[in-house]
């Protein structure tokens, strides 16, 4: 299975309104669209896009799926925010499995997450940049079981 992993594009600055209201300013936009054209290249298969609750997640969401014409769904789950917990967001991905899945969140958890998936180590991946897309293949959403495909970044 492929999961890919994506932080939200630039936001209002924090504490300019609550968390979950803030939104992609038009450079987050760009950045968003940016990394989508890139990885439309490779023509992905998405068989689910999960996002977050937040504005900013659901804005670099539905970005990416009008740039990779994805005729499916756009699934929020209220457990990836900023704080989500690892081991609640891996079970609740994995019951996906083996489905291809995009995961648009924020910072920690995405590093996180993907430190867990990969090395096994929660807190080992260190950060990503907004708009950020890394590609994890492996057998099941679980500790140490996924490896890095691949990884875009806005230009």
């Amino acid at each position: 299975m492929n999961l890919y992993i994506m932080r939200h594009g630039m936001a209002e600055p924090y504490h300019a309104k609550p968390d979950a209201e803030r939104l992609l300013v038009p450079e987050g936009e760009t950045q968003a669209l940016s990394v989508a054209t890139q990885w439309k290249q490779s023509s992905p298969s998405l068989d689910y896009i999960i996002a977050s609750p937040y504005k900013r997640a659901q804005k670099t969401a539905q970005i990416v799926m009008e740039t990779l014409v994805f005729s499916g769904e756009l699934l929020t789950n209220p457990l990836v925010t900023p704080d989500g917990k690892v081991l609640e967001v891996a079970k609740s991905l994995d019951q996906f499995s083996p489905a291809d899945i995009l995961l648009v969140s924020h910072m920690p958890l995405v590093s996180d997450l993907l430190a867990y998936l990969t090395s096994g180590d929660g807190r080992s991946y260190g950060g990503l940049m907004t708009a950020q897309l890394v590609h994890l293949r492996g057998e099941h959403i679980a500790q140490g079981c996924m490896d890095v495909e691949q990884i875009l970044y806005p230009e």
